[in-house]
């Protein structure tokens, strides 16, 4: 056996000793970032809510349950390795991953083989604890082989942080209650934001219904006429990522939202964020265009018509504006 002393021997010599029960160190081990990065993987379970970590081609993909769209982690605890946080962005087009600026959550792993997932919004101190289902990840378990001292005095932390709990490590009823106001604030407020995202979208579209509108009417005008009536489903047509239908049956529903748009977006726009999407539920695209008929309306009357109105029962603004005579009066 090798007699000389530890120091002498290096960190690389521990490479040449084999682990007992793989025969081997894991790359994991040997690579804090890695092991650090994967010790996450899994699924957890908190408060009736299921979060589920997979790796796939070096990213790690978050599937928070239907009503989410797709999210993906990004490491922000660089240089430590633990506790290890990740920012929770959105996935965008491409596969590619929004900056840690605009993260819509925060993950934190006390230590690889952690039993609880921290979950927290960017700003303000409420925590949501998310408890690990099952076994950690096989490079997690092997690390707790060579852990550094910060790696250890989080994990002592994080137990006299359980123990310091009401009996048995569970929380009273009174500190649940304050949880569930926690995620409530945390679920409202992503779903704020996308319904935000859609009526900004749906403002651009009105914009260029409106730009589409007053096209027609120099029509109806360079053909001598003084009113014009004019489909707004038919205006819909010719406007770039419109949603667009899609016939099922006899009926017609919306099949594309447009980019980065999603069905949730418009649900909690039109119908408040209180109210819970049914998983499957495809929406009418009558409903759609009913719901921005009104507001296309109001932009429409800001042109100075004489008159203007929609054809109820009908996708049709009718609009008239003053005859050359009544103009030279």
């Amino acid at each position: 056996p090798d007699r000389r002393p530890f120091a002498e021997r290096g960190a690389a010599s521990r490479v040449e000793h084999p682990c007992p029960w793989h025969g081997h160190w894991p790359a994991e081990v040997m690579e804090g970032g890695s092991r650090s990065s994967q010790a996450c993987v899994g699924e957890w379970h908190g408060r009736g809510k299921t979060i589920k970590i997979s790796s796939e081609g070096g990213e790690l993909l978050v599937d928070m349950g239907p009503g989410v769209p797709a999210l993906t982690l990004v490491q922000t605890s660089e240089g430590r390795a633990w506790p290890t946080t990740w920012a929770v962005v959105r996935r965008v087009e491409g596969g590619r991953a929004s900056g840690a600026q605009s993260a819509v959550y925060v993950f934190e792993l006390p230590v690889a083989a952690s039993p609880n997932l921290l979950v927290k919004k960017p700003t303000g101190d409420g925590v949501v604890e998310f408890a690990r289902v099952g076994p950690a990840p096989a490079a997690a378990l092997a690390s707790a082989a060579v852990r550094s001292p910060e790696e250890r005095a989080a994990e002592r932390a994080e137990k006299a942080e359980a123990r310091s709990r009401s009996p048995r490590g569970k929380f009273s009823f009174a500190e649940s209650l304050a949880k569930i106001v926690t995620e409530k604030k945390i679920e409202h407020s992503d779903r704020d934001r996308l319904a935000a995202s859609w009526l900004a979208y749906e403002s651009k579209l009105l914009d260029k219904a409106v730009e589409l509108f007053k096209g027609r009417c120099v029509r109806e005008a360079e053909i001598q006429k003084c009113t014009a009536t004019i489909s707004f489903e038919v205006l819909s047509r010719e406007i770039d990522n419109f949603p667009r239908r899609q016939l099922s049956g006899s009926t017609y529903y919306v099949g594309t939202w447009g980019e980065g748009i999603c069905v949730e977006g418009w649900f909690w726009a039109t119908r408040g964020v209180a109210t819970n999407p049914v998983p499957g539920v495809q929406i009418l695209f009558a409903e759609v265009l009913q719901g921005m008929i009104p507001k296309l309306v109001d932009r429409v009357r800001t042109l100075g018509f004489t008159t203007c109105s929609h054809e109820a029962g009908t996708w049709k603004i009718s609009v008239s504006w003053p005859k050359p005579d009544q103009e030279d009066e």
